[in-house]
């Protein structure tokens, strides 16, 4: 096997050892490995620490797999890991009896003011316009490749008018959150490859409704960026009864969407709704195509 994996080195293949345990038999690979995975849930926290030790004397990086909370990404993080895996990005940290810093509440109100159902063409423009950083920001991301215009647009409310309401609240709401530095660039990507799968989900669902779905999908990460309960932050939040509706309860269509997501990009296969999606010719074989293509188009524009 050792001699496999050298050729295989030699012709330029990166090697990644998964599931690695300390035992003797793995020692022969340690200078060859360019990742090591090591499974959180196998180890002790004194284990962990012993393996990374030991390990660290190689070149490899190692990637932490099966986070599930912020104290293990902490943990592994402070005990040397480079690379993490597992659903901790996807779950709050809450801590009880803590105010929301003024950076974070400024952000959580201008969500609030850009997702108000009566809010017009009029104010959405004044709205934008009176935070330079995030005019400026989704001019650029209008402008962008991925629209793809022949003409600049070159104004907060010809945006609006070009693309509409609901898609320019929703792209600024992300654009909004992206301020919060604590967060890393892996949570947007999460946000966007959710919305965008809710979005896709919409045209067998109800099509008129795509960017109500991309909304919902978007909106339903709010409780890990502000780091406080979904229930609770909306009550700071006028939202449609629709969305409301969806991110609490996953009632209606647009709650079946969101539910489907969540539970697909975190492997739940089980919980997953398979006999609705399939009243909605919705079968599993499209839903993972359908996943493929958001998670794409997530990477694509989570850095805009």
């Amino acid at each position: 096997m050792v001699i496999a994996i050298k050729n295989l080195k030699r012709q330029g293949y990166r090697i990644a050892l998964d599931d690695f345990v300390m035992e003797e038999r793995y020692k022969p690979l340690l200078p060859l490995a360019d990742i090591i995975k090591l499974e959180l849930p196998a180890m002790s926290a004194a284990e962990l620490k012993g393996t990374i030790t030991h390990l660290k004397t190689f070149s490899a990086s190692l990637l932490a797999e099966k986070i599930e909370t912020m104290a293990e990404y902490k943990l592994c993080k402070d005990l040397g890991c480079d690379l993490f895996q597992g659903y901790f990005l996807s779950k709050p940290e809450i801590v009880k009896g803590r105010k929301l810093p003024q950076n974070k509440l400024a952000v959580l109100q201008l969500i609030g003011e850009l997702q108000n159902p009566a809010v017009n063409v009029t104010q959405l423009n004044e709205i934008i316009s009176k935070d330079p950083t995030l005019s400026f920001k989704l001019l650029k991301l209008v402008n962008s490749a991925a629209y793809r215009r022949a003409r600049t647009i070159e104004s907060i409310h010809m945006a609006v008018m070009m693309l509409g309401i609901s898609k320019i609240k929703s792209w600024s709401s992300l654009l909004a959150l992206s301020k919060m530095e604590d967060k890393p660039i892996a949570l947007r990507q999460i946000s966007l490859a959710r919305a965008k799968l809710c979005e896709l989900l919409s045209a067998k669902l109800s099509p008129e409704q795509s960017d109500l779905y991309f909304t919902t999908g978007l909106l339903s990460s709010l409780d890990v960026y502000f780091d406080t309960p979904l229930k609770e932050l909306l009550l700071s939040i006028p939202l449609e009864g629709t969305i409301s509706d969806a991110l609490i309860h996953y009632r209606g269509k647009a709650g079946l969407a969101l539910h489907t997501a969540k539970h697909y990009e975190q492997s739940k296969w089980q919980a997953i709704h398979w006999n609705l999606l399939e009243k909605f010719n919705i079968s599993k074989l499209e839903l993972n195509q359908l996943y493929i293509e958001s998670a794409v188009w997530a990477g694509e524009h989570a850095e805009e």
